[in-house]
């Protein structure tokens, strides 16, 4: 269980930096997604951003670019100076951030140790650079049949429900602690598994995104970047209009507790979407990316939820490199 202490902590470091959705009639928004193939697959930003500029009463734009290499985790970005670079580049209003798949439904002494430290010193550089932007979270889904890799160490991921339960606590937890916003991807996920299981979201593989998958994703950052109902979105990406609008109706079921109408018959508008900058789509191989080597016996074998209290999170947050420079001249006063 994350700790009380990571919470207070966490809150004084990086307190107010996210409260609520963007809402606008008219907006511009200038976003950097900081993630990994999860994020470029299918070019999630893009197809984001023709779901905005698709909407007929209102004028969006979505201006964006996106560090997102295959495999990286949070501890491969913190080491990446392209991922710098892109944080400096420009005055972002919000950046979104996706750790690795599995890390965040691993056990509490894992993420301590190997996620933790490494969000804070992206937190860190983002206040740095651009000290008005939002955070959000971009919080992902189970695999389709769990977590095949770290089952057998940890079994509350062997299934898709124990996993996705997980990912959902766990970002949920860090986004209470900063400040921030879920963008709530995997719980739109678990609806659209449940109400139309012949919806495949899934690439082949059971963990990346499908274009459907992609097409989810996309919507419900719509709606929490620009505070948009689902339903006002006419854009169907890749997939069927069918296919498209049932997503949507979901959405809106998820997000705005069915406020919508029911769906909109007019043609998507084509626009042109504005893209900072061309990154790469791939290759990857996860299988070679450099991540954190987990040992069996930093897997405790019970619920996650130790209450001996020894898998304190809080232990492992480091002060912000302004609390450490404060201390440093409190120590030489």
């Amino acid at each position: 269980m994350f700790s009380l202490n990571i919470k207070r902590t966490l809150s004084l470091l990086f307190a107010g930096l996210f409260s609520s959705s963007v809402v606008a009639q008219d907006s511009t928004l200038k976003v950097l997604f900081i993630g990994n193939s999860y994020t470029h697959m299918y070019d999630l930003p893009g197809t984001v951003a023709s779901c905005v500029s698709s909407i007929s009463n209102k004028k969006l734009v979505l201006e964006y670019d996106h560090a997102t290499p295959g495999g990286h985790y949070w501890h491969r970005h913190a080491a990446d100076k392209n991922t710098f670079e892109k944080i400096k580049k420009d005055k972002w209003d919000i950046v979104i951030l996706q750790e690795q798949s599995q890390m965040l439904s691993l056990p509490d002494t894992v993420i301590a140790k190997e996620s933790i430290p490494y969000l804070q010193a992206l937190v860190d550089s983002i206040r740095l650079q651009n000290p008005s932007a939002k955070l959000m979270f971009y919080r992902t889904w189970g695999r389709k049949n769990g977590d095949a890799q770290n089952g057998p160490m940890w079994p509350p991921v062997a299934t898709y429900e124990g996993m996705d339960s997980l990912l959902a606590t766990r970002y949920q937890q860090l986004a209470d602690s900063i400040g921030a916003q879920v963008v709530k991807v995997g719980d739109v996920w678990k609806n659209v598994r449940t109400q139309y299981p012949e919806i495949e979201l899934y690439d082949p593989d059971g963990s990346h995104p499908s274009p459907t998958g992609t097409y989810l994703a996309a919507v419900t950052f719509a709606q929490a970047l620009f505070g948009i109902n689902p339903l006002e979105i006419v854009f169907n990406g890749r997939i069927g209009q069918k296919e498209a609008l049932l997503i949507r109706k979901v959405a809106d079921q998820v997000l705005t507790n069915g406020a919508g109408a029911k769906g909109l018959k007019s043609k998507a508008k084509t626009k042109k979407v504005k893209k900072i900058s061309k990154a790469p789509e791939g290759p990857f191989n996860e299988s070679t990316a450099a991540k954190p080597i987990l040992k069996a016996d930093e897997f405790p074998f019970n619920n996650g939820n130790n209450p001996s209290g020894s898998y304190d999170i809080g232990l492992a947050v480091l002060p912000s490199s302004n609390t450490r420079r404060k201390q440093r001249a409190e120590k030489d006063v």
